[in-house]
């Protein structure tokens, strides 16, 4: 079998963790069959050292950012065409949208849930932002769904959200969780960032800390995290909130400019600790070191960091969201979502308690076993494998 895996728009944040973790793990499981794989020239470099050249071919292809035209134009001819010069018996488009045009059976992998979240336009209306990009993707991804032959989904919650707004009836449709892998994560030889440092002093000091991973976006409901610190700080508890917050890459500058606003008007600057971008491989230094993570994310396709925090056996408190749930069962303690005095009783009660803070440890550690990558890529290929026939 031959696959040809789309992965143009994989230059950053999940869409790179999921393509790099793959490709990781396809030569264990894929015997003779032979993969091309379209990826952003920036991206090269990095996937050169964890693919196998004798099984995965990397296919650089400039693509270009912001540019719907250009994106429809790749999709519709660029990529039918490198379909067809590689041979390719399967088409895998794991950016979120498809081709029209492909002359193979084609999987679709749907990788964002935000284009279907009524909360997000909700959201953005009450902020005077416009939507209309986000309802013109929203279409362009219902358009690729009904021209898949099959759609893919990283958890139950996505699909049910998609369902809101197209039938799914007639089409194959199959949820894959992401998976984990601890070889790949627990890099030892990856330098500890800066901060660990600051975070060790801070530590012996009598703080707590609570970590948020993320990028600076709007669905990623900051805002109410930052507005309960105040409540937790009056309640006796020394915490610092530790963000990998960053105004430029991974980040929305309207975000970030508002939410270091707020925290200066509320008195946390202090508080509120950015330790800006970090590579993937330094990220276990940073889970290691806290004491509760928090995800208060309002719309989410999966949550990688949620897994990852899990695995390193930190209590997880996240928002009270389908997808959360899914991902993490009775690990985790919810909060409402957008309710800062809730989010605060909540994060007071974890941090106050070191014996449920150790309980909450014991169940991430079990849950995050239910992720693996290896089964992911062992059910995508038997997808692939099916659709050969």
């Amino acid at each position: 079998m031959k696959v040809l895996i789309n992965a143009v728009s994989a230059n950053m944040g999940g869409a790179l963790t999921y393509i790099t973790s793959i490709l990781r793990e396809i030569p264990h499981i894929a015997g003779n069959d032979k993969f091309v794989v379209v990826i952003p020239p920036a991206t090269q470099q990095t996937l050169k050292s964890v693919v196998d050249k004798q099984v995965i071919e990397l296919a650089p292809y400039e693509l270009g950012e912001g540019k719907a035209l250009q994106r429809m134009y790749f999709d519709n001819w660029i990529l039918p065409r490198l379909a067809l010069e590689h041979e390719a018996e399967v088409l895998f488009s794991a950016t979120g949208f498809c081709s029209l045009r492909s002359p193979c059976p084609q999987v679709l992998l749907v990788r964002n849930a935000a284009f279907f979240c009524p909360l997000l336009e909700q959201k953005y209306k009450e902020v005077g932002r416009s939507y209309h990009s986000v309802r013109a993707r929203r279409w362009m991804s219902l358009v690729s769904v009904r021209g898949a032959d099959a759609v893919l989904f990283p958890t139950d919650a996505v699909l049910k959200l998609l369902e809101t707004h197209t039938s799914l009836a007639g089409k194959r449709t199959e949820v894959l969780h992401y998976g984990f892998a601890p070889d790949g994560f627990f890099c030892d030889g990856a330098d500890a960032p800066d901060i660990v440092n600051k975070i060790d002093r801070w530590k012996n000091k009598g703080y707590q800390i609570l970590l948020n991973v993320s990028a600076c976006a709007f669905h990623k409901n900051l805002e109410t995290i930052i507005k309960s610190l105040p409540a937790i700080i009056s309640s006796g508890l020394k915490v610092k909130f530790v963000t990998t917050l960053s105004r430029g890459r991974l980040g929305d500058p309207e975000i970030f400019d508002r939410l270091m606003k707020q925290t200066r008007e509320l008195g946390l600057s202090d508080v509120v600790v950015s330790a800006g971008y970090l590579k993937h491989d330094q990220m276990h230094h940073l889970y290691k070191k806290a004491d509760v993570f928090i995800f208060p994310s309002f719309t989410e396709s999966f949550g990688h960091p949620l897994v990852e925090a899990m695995a390193c056996g930190l209590p997880v408190v996240a928002s009270d969201m389908p997808v959360n749930r899914e991902l993490c069962g009775e690990a985790a303690s919810y909060f409402d979502t957008f309710s800062k005095k809730n989010c605060s009783e909540i994060l007071t009660e974890v941090l106050s308690n070191r014996d449920k803070r150790l309980a909450m440890r014991e169940r991430s550690l079990e849950r995050a076993k239910d992720f693996s990558w290896q089964s992911h890529v062992t059910a995508l290929l038997k997808m692939f494998r099916e659709l050969c026939k």
